[in-house]
């Protein structure tokens, strides 16, 4: 009898540590991931270009795109000028999609029956404002979805 006791403190001895190890490593990693969370998303503010902070810029950026089977299919420029997050002015020229879109404080204005901005081009536009991703899905996009 004792001896079933013992196997049976054991068990549970060895369960109770089992699941202790494992909640210290869950915690842990969890632990990890916020903290490299947290790390990618201060350097995607450190990278990004049209933060509160900057100074007015301009940038001009000569894009191409490509058909599906890899060749050039379009070329057109990207002009944007940074003056802060309600005074700024987006240009775009392409065979197929051409429009000037400026917001400043008294709302947001677009050349008319130009429709979205391209998902193509939009990237494009994306990857040179934020050249380090975001993190949690769509917000790489969610200043230029009004775009």
């Amino acid at each position: 009898m004792e001896q079933k006791t013992r196997s049976g403190c054991r068990l549970t001895l060895s369960a109770a540590i089992i699941l202790l190890a494992t909640y210290f490593t869950r915690s842990a990693q969890a632990q990890d991931g916020e903290a490299m969370a947290q790390r990618v998303l201060r350097a995607s503010h450190l990278s990004r270009i049209n933060d509160v902070e900057m100074k007015p810029w301009h940038l001009k950026v000569s894009f191409q795109l490509y058909d599906p089977n890899g060749k050039p299919s379009e070329a057109g420029t990207i002009e944007e000028w940074w003056g802060g997050l309600t005074l700024w002015k987006l240009r775009i020229e392409s065979p197929s999609y051409t429009t000037t879109i400026i917001e400043n404080r008294d709302g947001d204005f677009r050349t008319q029956g130009a429709g979205l901005v391209p998902l193509q081009i939009r990237v494009i536009e994306n990857s040179v404002v934020y050249p380090m991703p975001m993190g949690g899905g769509c917000k790489s996009f969610c200043v230029n979805d009004l775009r």
